[in-house]
Order: C-alpha cells, then structure tokens, then sequence
C-alpha cells in the first residue's frame, strides 16, 4: 500500500511540475506606454516587429523597456507562424520543446544556427529577436 501511495504521490509531483513549466507567468512589468527608441533601454526597430504581424506590437514598460503589449499573444504568434526557426534550433541543439517559461536556449542559439534553408534560419533569428523583447515582461529565475 506505501509503495502505491508513494508512486502515485511521485506521479503527481511529476505532473504539477510540468505544469509550472507549460503555464503562462503572470506580466511583471506589463505595456503601460509608447516605446520611444534611443532612450538608455536600447534601440528596438518597432516596424520590423509590426512587420511580422500585430501581435508583436511592441510598447514600453513603466522604465521605458520595450516589451511586447500582450506578450502571452506574441509568444502564441511565434510558435504558431515560426515553427521552422523553432524546431531547426530545438534539433539543431537537442533542446527540449519551447514553453512560456522555458525559451532562454531558444534566445540564445537562435542566431547561431548553421543548418537548415534561409528561410528556417531567418525564422529562427527571428525567433531571437522576439525571445530578447518577451523576457522583458516577466522576472524570472533564469
């Protein structure tokens, strides 16, 4: 009976962690204004994002940082429309699948991939880009 109790016990350790992993987190530093380029947090091309749809509509937050204006959205956007740039990184670099909370080796090997079309390594450059501006919303425990 310990033994059934404690495999079960196990399981649903297991599960509720890879729920934390899989949920959204909740915005800390939420779109309250306009993004102004040139200000002491960068220099983000805005259009170049708006250009890739208005999910990535980018905004600032209460420091002036760019961030995403609902970043839950552009990281959907992205997983939906850059699945190439997404998955040549994840094989390339034997990662695990991309989540809300799981994307700085995704951030940073994005750029850096040698294999794969033009059209997969630019996605995933892409992907990059957009991973650099989503974690600006959030505090996270890296």
């Amino acid at each position: 009976m310990k033994k059934v109790f404690l495999i079960g016990f196990t399981l649903m350790c297991f599960a509720s962690m890879a729920g934390c992993k899989t949920k959204p987190p909740k915005v800390a530093h939420p779109y309250v204004q306009e993004y102004v380029a040139g200000r002491e947090h960068g220099n983000v091309k805005v259009q170049d994002f708006l250009d890739h749809g208005e999910e990535f509509a980018i905004g600032a937050d209460e420091n002036g940082k760019a961030v995403f204006k609902d970043p839950q959205k552009a990281f959907e956007a992205l997983v939906r429309d850059y699945s190439d740039g997404i998955n040549l990184i994840r094989d390339e670099y034997k990662l695990g699948p991309i989540t809300p909370r799981n994307f700085y080796d995704y951030m940073t090997y994005g750029w850096q991939v040698n294999t794969g079309t033009e059209e997969s390594k630019n996605q995933a450059a892409f992907v990059t880009q957009v991973l650099d501006i989503y974690e600006n919303s959030y505090d996270f425990d890296k």
